[in-house]
């Protein structure tokens, strides 16, 4: 469902690839949420089902202990 992340050498994330990967680093850095304000730029649609895609991966109970950042 999320094939289309990759740039055109189907190896390095395109602009919402690294949406993504920005959110879930979010997420598990600092264990807050992130609202709509958020979007950089991006459709407000895909850049909402990203969010929650970011979300789906990182469990509720993911905090800094949890992946030993201090």
């Amino acid at each position: 469902a999320y094939n289309y992340l990759e740039h055109t050498d189907n190896y390095h994330p395109n602009e919402l690839g690294s949406y993504l990967k920005a959110c879930t680093y979010y997420l598990i850095m600092f264990g807050d949420d992130f609202g709509p304000d958020s979007d950089c730029d991006l459709p407000a649609s895909d850049a909402g089902k990203l969010r929650q895609a970011a979300r789906d991966v990182v469990p509720d109970e993911a905090t800094r202990q949890t992946f030993h950042i201090r």
